[in-house]
């Protein structure tokens, strides 16, 4: 008792001042029975000293990642062997996080590079190397594919755009429209997808890599004869070189800006070149 009597005590205002934080999140946590206040008759609220044993406990588990329910739980009712392991769950998660965040930066150097390459250019066409690519489709004609295996898979794809792409699947027919015929879906380069853990089924295609016409293109003009004009121009442009064109043919769409008057269409024909 007289230990007890000796400890200090603190006014909410000085006490937050002392440990940097705000009377808010005092209350708050003390709401959640993660620290414990003293409250006198009139109301006024004191924090004992040792109180700053555990909130700075609670402050170093939420910068962990922890909510507070997570916290209460692993001070007031887990054992060591509880905390290690949480402690390595949260740590796996925030690899995964600092994984994609990493890949996001990789993506919009990628972009901004491509952006240099297309200045004052509306085509670019070079031959490349290019690996696999997986593809998921997803719809055609405007309408959605009904396959439940498409579901199962899209919105862990769609987690990881910008580094997953839109793309449309072309498959090369003599004597007709193939860009009408075409597939959209999602893609990505099969290194990628390995990298991200995507998940995989038999819906999903694998596009066979190899030497590719890349055409990396800027379209003003949203009509479909805009795109058909395009595609002629690239397929002029390889007969002209000597450059037989295969399929199946990948359009990944990269940027699409719906500004007053015009949309912007950012984008890459990925043609394989039969050698």
């Amino acid at each position: 008792m007289a230990d007890e009597k000796k400890t200090r005590i603190y006014r909410i205002g000085d006490y937050a001042q002392k440990m940097s934080v705000t009377p808010d999140l005092l209350k708050h946590y003390e709401k959640m029975g993660l620290i414990r206040a003293r409250t006198t008759e009139s109301g006024y609220r004191y924090y004992p000293f040792p109180e700053s044993v555990p909130l700075l406990e609670c402050l170093s588990l939420r910068n962990y990642g922890f909510s507070l329910q997570q916290m209460r739980e692993l001070l007031y009712q887990g054992n060591l062997a509880s905390f290690e392991q949480a402690l390595g769950a949260q740590a796996e998660q925030i690899r995964r996080s600092m994984a994609r965040e990493q890949a996001v930066l990789e993506e919009y150097e990628a972009q901004s590079q491509w952006f240099r390459r297309m200045e004052n250019r509306t085509l670019y066409m070079l031959l490349e190397e290019k690996e696999d690519v997986y593809f998921l489709p997803h719809s055609k004609h405007h309408d959605f594919l009904e396959d439940d295996r498409i579901q199962a898979l899209l919105s862990k794809w769609v987690e990881w755009m910008p580094m997953v792409k839109s793309c449309r699947k072309i498959i090369l027919k003599s004597g007709e429209d193939s860009l009408r015929d075409g597939v959209w879906g999602l893609s990505v380069p099969v290194s990628l997808a390995e990298r991200f853990g995507l998940p995989l089924n038999s819906v999903v295609e694998r596009l066979p890599g190899g030497r590719h016409l890349i055409c990396h293109y800027i379209l003003t003009d949203e009509t479909p004869s805009a795109t058909k004009q395009l595609w002629q121009t690239i397929t002029e442009n390889a007969r002209k070189y000597g450059l037989p064109l295969s399929g199946p043919v990948q359009q990944i769409v990269l940027t699409t800006l719906f500004t007053p008057g015009e949309n912007v269409r950012c984008g890459v024909f990925s043609i394989p070149v039969l050698v």
